[in-house]
Parts: C-alpha cells; sequence; structure tokens
C-alpha cells in the first residue's frame, strides 16, 4: 500500500497536461493517462493545462521540457510595452494581449492582428472594440459630411474621414473634434490645412485686387474678396472665376472715320475702366472687353461724323468727354466704371497732312511778319521821339555826340579829331 504522505495518484485525462514542478523547478509534463507522483522526500507542485487551448499557459522552463516535435506546434508572442496584440479563434476574439511573452498552439483557426500603439489609428472592428477598454483606447464613428481633427500632445495631426476607428490614448494626450464639412467654406483651424484630403478639399487664395465667383453645381454661389479659404468639395462640383478689378486700358488703334467734309482719317482711342460690380460684369455680359471696344468705336465714329477736320483737330477734348459721357451709363449696366475716354492720334492722309503743314507753315510766316513789323513801328516811333527831344534840347545832342566819341576812342589807341577853331571851342 502506498500512503498519501508518501506518493499521489494523478489521473491526466484526454487532451490535458500536467506540469510537475520538484522544489519550484520544472521537472517535467506528462501526458494523458495516471501516475504515481512520489511526494515524500520532495515537494512537488502539480499544474494542469489543456493541450487542446489555443493558449500554451507554461513558462519557459517547461517549454525547454517539450519534445522537438511539439515546440514545433507552439508560437511564441513577444509583445512589447507600445503594441496591443488580438488574438481571434474562428473569427471570434478571445484575448487582446498587452505587453508580455505568450506562447500560443498553432492552429489554423487561430488568427493574432497586431497594433502598434504609436500609430494612434487602428481601423474599427468589432473585435478589436468590444476588447479594448476606456483607458487605452476610444472609439471614433465620423459620420458622412463629417471630418475628425486629430490633436496630439497639443499639434494639429491629422484628419479622419467618414468612418469608424479606434484611436490608442493610452501612451499620447490626443484630443478628437469632429465638425461638419457640409458647408462650402470651412471654418477650421489652419493648422490642419495641409492634411485634409486634397480631392475632397481645397485652399484658395485671393489677391488684394482680384475678385472671386465661386460656382457650386453650375451656380452662382458667392463672391470672395481678398483672403484665403478652405473651400469644401464634398459631395459637389465647385469652380471659380478670377476678376481683376485693377485698372485697366483698352486700344482701339487703326480706326479709319471719313469726318462731315469728307477727309478720310485714322484714329487711335484709348480707354480706362474698372470692374465695380463682378457679378454684374459676368453674368450681365459675355465679353466686357469687346463690349467696350465696339461702344468705343461707335462713340467715336458718331462724333467725328459729325464734325469737320478743322473743328476735330479743334477740339479733341470735346470728342473725349462725347465719348466718356456716352459710354458711361450704358457700362454701368455691366458693373463697369469708366474712369477716362480719350483720342491718342489723329492721323491725316498724306496730301492733307501737306496741304496742313503749308497752312501752319504760312500762319506762322504771317505771324512772325507781323512781329517784325510791329518791332519796326516801335523803333522808328522811338527814334523820332528822340529827334524831338534834340531839337528841343541841343545840350542833349552835344552829351551824345561825346558819349559817341567816348565809345569810340575806348575802342583805339589814339583819336584825332579835325575841326575849326571856333567848332573846336564849342566841342570844348
Amino acid at each position: 500500500m502506498i500512503s498519501k504522505k508518501d506518493a499521489v495518484v494523478v489521473s491526466i485525462s484526454d487532451g490535458e497536461l500536467a506540469l510537475v514542478s520538484i522544489n519550484g523547478v520544472a521537472n517535467q509534463i506528462l501526458d494523458a493517462g495516471k501516475y504515481i507522483v512520489w511526494t515524500e522526500r520532495q515537494t512537488v507542485e502539480i499544474k494542469f493545462t489543456r493541450s487542446d487551448d489555443i493558449a500554451l499557459d507554461i513558462s519557459d522552463r517547461f517549454w525547454e521540457l517539450l519534445s522537438e516535435k511539439e515546440k514545433e506546434k507552439t508560437m511564441l508572442l513577444n509583445i512589447n510595452s507600445n503594441q496591443r496584440v488580438l488574438v481571434l479563434k474562428d473569427g471570434v476574439a478571445v484575448s487582446l494581449l498587452r505587453a508580455g511573452r505568450y506562447r500560443y498552439w498553432l492552429d489554423v483557426r487561430l488568427t493574432v492582428n497586431w497594433f502598434d500603439l504609436d500609430a494612434l489609428v487602428a481601423e474599427w472592428t468589432p473585435e478589436l472594440a468590444a476588447m479594448v477598454n476606456e483607458h487605452e483606447a476610444r472609439v471614433v464613428q465620423v459620420k458622412d459630411r463629417e471630418v475628425a481633427l486629430l490633436c496630439v500632445d497639443g499639434v494639429a495631426d491629422r484628419v479622419l474621414e467618414s468612418g469608424k476607428y479606434v484611436i490608442w490614448t493610452e501612451r499620447r494626450r490626443v484630443n478628437v473634434t469632429i465638425v461638419s464639412v457640409a458647408d462650402v467654406l470651412l471654418d477650421i483651424d489652419d493648422a490642419f490645412w495641409p492634411l485634409m484630403s486634397t480631392e475632397n478639399t481645397s485652399v484658395k487664395v485671393v489677391r488684394e485686387y482680384e475678385s472671386v465667383l465661386m460656382y457650386i453645381d453650375g451656380e452662382l454661389n458667392t463672391v470672395l474678396e481678398a483672403g484665403r479659404y478652405l473651400i469644401s468639395r464634398y459631395f459637389r462640383s465647385v469652380l471659380f472665376e478670377t476678376v481683376d478689378t485693377r485698372e485697366r486700358e483698352l486700344l482701339v488703334t487703326g480706326q479709319d472715320v471719313m469726318t462731315s467734309d469728307k477727309v478720310s482719317i485714322r484714329v487711335n482711342l484709348v480707354l480706362k475702366f474698372r470692374v465695380a460690380d463682378v457679378k454684374k460684369a459676368i453674368l450681365e455680359v459675355k465679353d466686357v472687353k469687346g463690349a467696350l471696344y465696339t461702344m468705343l468705336q461707335i462713340a467715336a465714329r458718331n462724333f467725328i461724323s459729325s464734325v469737320t477736320v478743322d473743328a476735330l483737330l479743334e477740339a479733341r477734348k470735346a470728342l473725349a468727354e462725347a465719348m466718356f459721357e456716352t459710354m458711361e451709363t450704358s457700362a454701368k449696366t455691366w458693373g463697369i466704371d469708366i474712369l477716362r475716354a480719350d483720342i491718342k492720334d489723329i492721323i491725316l492722309p498724306g496730301e492733307m497732312k501737306a496741304i496742313l503743314n503749308q497752312v501752319i507753315s504760312a500762319e506762322k510766316q504771317s505771324q512772325a511778319n507781323l512781329i517784325v513789323r510791329r518791332e519796326e513801328t516801335a523803333a522808328t516811333r522811338s527814334l523820332a521821339n528822340t529827334a524831338k527831344m534834340f531839337e528841343k534840347n541841343p545840350m542833349l545832342l552835344r552829351l551824345k555826340e561825346l558819349e559817341t566819341m567816348q565809345a569810340m576812342a575806348a575802342g583805339v589807341d589814339k583819336l584825332t579829331i579835325v575841326s575849326g577853331k571856333e567848332k573846336f571851342l564849342d566841342l570844348m
């Protein structure tokens, strides 16, 4: 008879393993069967585990006691602190493994999914969502027409589109903000703009001298003034049309027009304008510049055909005023401010230019002759007045003679005066 103090009987059923430790040291692994284990002279500890479990709950020392064939049927999972492993059997979550060492029996029914906590975001599955706890992860659902803004440790990190996600929060400070993208103009922190989807959003920059018409699905929505805008293209088509609002110049050159006295001339015209109402300028007329070109042509032709060439040359300012007045009212209906309309050049035919040059030359010669005659008359009148003064006062004549002699003497070394005695005394 074997006393219970000396030994124990161990019965191991099919699918079980008995892990035997003697004096705290792994000793052997017993398969299914019935055994007598001596306990009299040693401390024996027996731990049972099932060989048909997917998890092999044994220490490294016991694993070394497995046969080589049994070892090949196992796998070791070394999980770091920044990792999680989801173990599934037949598609059903069994456990979510955290940092540590784990051994599992190889099984075709076993699936192991690794997750990196530093990646922050994992695709949501019901199995993973059921296994995580609120201290290590957060489940986030982003609906259609929404995005999730992830700020990690106070810094914009990424933008998540619609879907379900598991956000790992154990190792980093993660803040999640859900915002709507239903509006066309998005009010989102600039730091997230570079992280937004380039397929569904765009950044529009409008310069100070521009206005931009924004069309949504072909319909004019609004006019964007100078600034930066984040545009949502989710579920819509967005197009832009840029209009320059600076002062612009339009030249109309080489216009052949006949005056009222049947003289054919060529004129070059200039128009300065600015777009004041962007909507009108785009919606009311197809081609603003072309329309202004035609209107300026007509205004100039109407005025020139009603005056002679001489009147035209003398009334260029009147032509400019007439063109300005004609165009101002019509242009305002198109959202255009007319700043100036003027005639830049008047080009006459060759023969007309020669005749005009002759006329101008004759006029200038006549003016010159008139000036010469006026000067001669003034000089003669001055001489007559001087003669009268000498006649009335002979002494002035003497003084004039002396002045003349003095002037002559200044230019020669020796001056000889021939005169009678009486005349000489008179001179003295």
